[in-house]
């Protein structure tokens, strides 16, 4: 099973963007447990990557065209992928806000109760409440920021292969659209 995992995290990364290319990696933990590593390093200010995630302005020019930011332990992320929808429109993607440190840590949780995905399998939808997604932001410099993405929950079991490679590729395709909203700054 972690060889089956592992080429699937080959294959996706190696249709990842070009400069600067996301990296991804699965790393064992306890038992059947994994976890979904993938860092991006930018060009840019720690202060700017920050609001780049956590502002509406900022997250609405590469995460989803239309995002509302609710900043604080139990706040949201509500988003929609269509620039003519509005937030709360069919379609929109509730993420909770768990917790966050400033410029340093941000912890989400999806809300997948109302999500319909073949990636989406039983043994997913029983453990949803125990997925996260945990990001480090780490200045490397005055102008040049890592970021790190855990997904946190994951199993190394059957029935996770699909949802571990669409994260795998839709992560990758994301921090791809943030290193090209960096890169438009410059």
């Amino acid at each position: 099973m972690r060889g089956i995992l592992a080429l699937a995290v080959l294959f996706w990364s190696s249709l990842a963007m070009a400069q600067p290319a996301p990296s991804s990696a699965i790393v064992e933990g306890d038992g059947d447990q994994v976890f979904l590593q993938q860092t991006i390093v930018l060009d840019t200010d720690l202060a700017s990557a920050w609001s780049l995630y956590t502002t509406s302005d900022g997250a609405s020019r590469w995460m989803a065209p239309r995002i509302e930011v609710d900043l604080r332990a139990g706040g949201s992320m509500r988003s929609h992928y269509d620039p003519s929808a509005t937030i709360g429109d069919p379609g929109t993607v509730e993420v909770r806000i768990v917790n966050y440190v400033p410029r340093r840590l941000l912890t989400l949780q999806a809300d997948l109760s109302a999500v319909e995905a073949d990636w989406l399998t039983p043994e997913v939808r029983a453990a949803q409440d125990q997925l996260y997604n945990v990001i480090e932001f780490e200045a490397l410099g005055p102008d040049r920021t890592r970021i790190t993405s855990w997904g946190i929950g994951y199993r190394d079991a059957l029935g996770w292969e699909k949802m571990i490679a669409f994260f795998t590729r839709a992560n990758e395709w994301t921090l791809g659209q943030l290193a090209a909203a960096v890169t438009e700054d410059k």
